[in-house]
């Protein structure tokens, strides 16, 4: 008994406002960090470690990728399920599916990397 999906414009019209939402949330943080934080970086540049520029930005590049979900207004909770829920149980996984523990490791590999293609970016335009 497969039930059939039908277009819902409400989830639609909520999905395109978040979005519209959070992309505003991320520009305006940038241009709030390029008008305010760079030229106080800059002023007192003299004064702080030559490191101390390109430091906070791979963080702050390392932090956004770890949270990649914190500009966004939408609940992206995963559901909760129990493993004698009849979904589980009625699931049928891939014989090529790899072991679980694959999946933080990848994926600690994929925010490392999301992380430092960011800064590497920044370091060569230096904006």
């Amino acid at each position: 008994a497969t039930s059939k999906k039908t277009f819902d414009p409400i989830v639609a019209g909520n999905y395109i406002a978040a979005t519209s939402v959070q992309w505003t949330l991320i520009s305006s943080t940038l241009y709030l960090v390029q008008k305010y934080v760079f030229p106080t970086i800059e002023k007192y540049k003299s004064k702080l470690p030559n490191n101390l520029p390109s430091t906070i930005a791979l963080l702050t590049f390392l932090f956004l990728a770890l949270r990649s979900r914190i500009f966004s207004p939408l609940d992206n909770s995963r559901p909760s399920a129990l493993k004698d829920d009849p979904v589980f149980k009625k699931r049928v996984l891939p014989t090529w599916m790899p072991p679980p523990l694959a999946f933080p490791i990848v994926w600690s590999t994929i925010t490392l990397l999301r992380a430092i293609s960011s800064y590497l970016v920044f370091k060569q335009t230096g904006t």
